[in-house]
């Protein structure tokens, strides 16, 4: 498979996994938000979404991700990894995902771990 297929198969997994979270949270307008901005980046620059995932999970949080802990996320404290204070806006979204996430059922909780393995997966697949 050449770069550009995984590329295109990464950002509409990425896509469809936001959708399936806006099923599950159909009032968040963060997320609405989120979403939106995120389409418009495949759009501008499709490979960004990828460099993120490799930078700040992927690099992180493989071993956790292979293993499919989604109670580690649960229980994660993000401060650190993304420096205290330095982002606090973007802190602040990422436990108030965390927080959502943790109100998921096992079902859930388990699906939505299955996107980030496949997610993690195309992203070793891309940069390999």
């Amino acid at each position: 498979m050449d770069k550009k297929t995984i590329l295109k198969a990464f950002n509409n997994h990425f896509l469809e996994f936001g959708n399936d979270l806006m099923n599950i949270f159909p009032n968040d307008y963060d997320l609405k938000t989120t979403y939106t901005f995120l389409e418009g980046l495949k759009k501008i620059n499709p490979k960004k979404i990828i460099e993120i995932w490799k930078t700040w999970i992927l690099k992180h949080y493989k071993r956790e991700i292979d293993e499919g802990d989604y109670k580690f996320f649960e229980n994660k404290d993000y401060g650190y990894d993304m420096g205290q204070g330095s982002n606090s806006k973007l802190l602040v979204s990422v436990n108030n995902f965390k927080h959502k996430c943790s109100r998921l059922n096992k079902k859930n909780k388990e699906k939505s771990m299955k996107y980030v393995q496949n997610l993690s997966k195309l992203c070793e697949i891309y940069y390999n």
